[in-house]
């Protein structure tokens, strides 16, 4: 049987989004996000368990969803046949937007896929927050072992405050591969470009070509 969607959730919260709250305001309060976590895992069920939660990542709060409380939510997910993935909102909101800086991003991609190994967890996905992505986050993907990316959004285009964050237009609506190639090979895949390959109908994306699951 074919792959026919991969259910995926990114775990934001209304109030991150809401630059008119007080920072402290901003925050989630885990009383109130496990809830709607659990209730994830109920819509789940109807798939068989099998979706993909992304967890967040920021510079407002960095590691709160490695708490013990929601690693055990975590684990929950994985026990019934979900995953959980790397979701990295990295920027001040609505002012500055660092996903195309390497030196930036290293540090909070590892940070939290190790984190949630450490747990005993086993992410393999990654999605920018916004779905933003650059070539430069390529090698450090693979270097993290999170061979499946999920930020595509064909034909989305999303300028705030004058500043581009993200743009799929031309992107293909199917599962595709990214590699990083220069002329001086891999070693030099920071300033790599981007090349797109088209695989198949209906799948997520691969980093360096390798099919989804494969």
């Amino acid at each position: 049987m074919g792959l026919n969607f991969v259910f995926t959730i990114d775990g934001d919260w209304d109030e991150y989004f809401y630059t008119s709250l007080k920072e402290e305001e901003r925050r989630p309060v885990t009383a109130r996000i496990i809830p709607f976590i659990r209730a994830e895992i109920e819509l789940a069920a109807v798939v068989g368990g099998k979706f993909l939660h992304f967890v967040h990542t920021s510079p407002l709060v960095r590691d709160f969803f490695l708490r013990p409380e929601l690693i055990a939510v975590w684990k929950q997910v994985e026990a019934l046949g979900g995953e959980v993935g790397v979701h990295c909102h990295e920027e001040e909101l609505y002012k500055a937007w660092h996903y195309a800086d390497p030196v930036r991003m290293a540090p909070v991609i590892e940070g939290l896929a190790r984190g949630l190994r450490e747990a005993g967890l086993s992410p393999l996905a990654y999605r920018g927050g916004f779905m933003t992505f650059s070539p430069s986050v390529i090698p450090l993907l693979e270097a993290n072992n999170l061979p499946l990316d999920y930020s595509c959004d064909p034909g989305r285009y999303l300028v705030k405050s004058e500043q581009l964050v993200s743009d799929w237009r031309g992107a293909p609506d199917n599962f595709y591969g990214l590699t990083t190639r220069t002329t001086a090979g891999r070693a030099a895949a920071a300033s790599a470009k981007c090349r797109w390959e088209s695989i198949s109908s209906s799948s997520p994306c691969s980093i360096s070509g390798r099919p989804a699951g494969a």
